[in-house]
């Protein structure tokens, strides 16, 4: 026969983000603030679309800050082709790995 013991540890729930602690923690978050011991609400699945292309009023803004640059420091605009370059060990949360270009990765939340 099995017997049942306490668990050692909880789960805490903060915003998104799920926290194995200690039990003793628990004890004083529920306490506090209780709501944090309940698991968040499911979420829709949604897909994010990413565009790196200016709308047509920002463009000439734009243009006007490249041409500074060039004039100013000597560098060049990318080219569009080096910029959709598969690179093939990253993911980003947009991609998966061998999805991810090098527009990604430079343009990425996670920094």
């Amino acid at each position: 026969m099995l017997n049942a013991t306490p668990s050692c540890y909880v789960s805490i729930f903060v915003h998104d983000t799920h926290y194995v602690l200690p039990a003793w923690v628990g004890k004083l978050v529920r306490l506090v603030k209780p709501k944090l011991l309940e698991p968040p609400l499911p979420l829709e699945a949604t897909r994010r679309i990413l565009s790196f292309d200016l709308p047509p009023d920002e463009q000439p803004y734009a243009t006007w800050i490249a041409r500074d640059i060039e004039l100013t420091w000597g560098y060049e605009r990318m080219p569009p082709l080096v910029g959709e370059l598969i690179v093939p060990d990253v993911a980003t949360d947009s991609r998966s790995l061998g999805e991810a270009t090098l527009y990604d990765c430079l343009f990425s939340d996670n920094w």
